[in-house]
């Protein structure tokens, strides 16, 4: 049973080792590359999984699954692309809080008549001295 699993072994390093020699990429069943190297690589990893996920954005447990995950991937980030991470999710929550108080507001209580008081300065000022004023004689 020992010389089975050192010869299976030795056969998957040969492998791996050819695959590498090759520049073949290593895909799993589902066809996703999880060994990306080139920045093309990650971008094209990165939309594969983001897509993935848009598909299980209907379960209750997404919220939860997603907060975890997140909090996991950004356990081994600089401070650099932590700060990123921060300042993109801050903006989107204030886009969010934005989105919600302006639907709060259509479906709620009907706009408030406001009074806007149009001034005029011939009416509070000018008009009534002719154009003559004691602070225009400064010098």
């Amino acid at each position: 049973a020992e010389k089975l699993r050192l010869q299976k072994l030795e056969e998957s390093n040969q492998l791996e080792l050819a695959r590498d020699m090759l520049g073949v990429k290593v895909e799993d069943a589902s066809g996703i590359n999880f060994s990306p190297e080139t920045k093309e690589e990650f971008s094209e990893l990165s939309s594969t999984l983001l897509e993935k996920f848009r598909e299980l954005e209907s379960s209750e447990h997404y919220q939860d699954f997603a907060a975890q995950f997140i909090s996991g991937i950004c356990m081994n980030l600089n401070i650099p692309t932590l700060k990123k991470v921060k300042s993109e999710a801050e903006a989107f929550t204030s886009a969010k809080l934005k989105e919600e108080r302006a639907n709060k507001s259509k479906k709620g209580k009907p706009a408030k008549a406001s009074i806007k008081m149009e001034t005029d300065r011939s009416m509070f000022g000018r008009g009534l001295d002719d154009g003559y004023n004691d602070m225009d004689d400064f010098m």
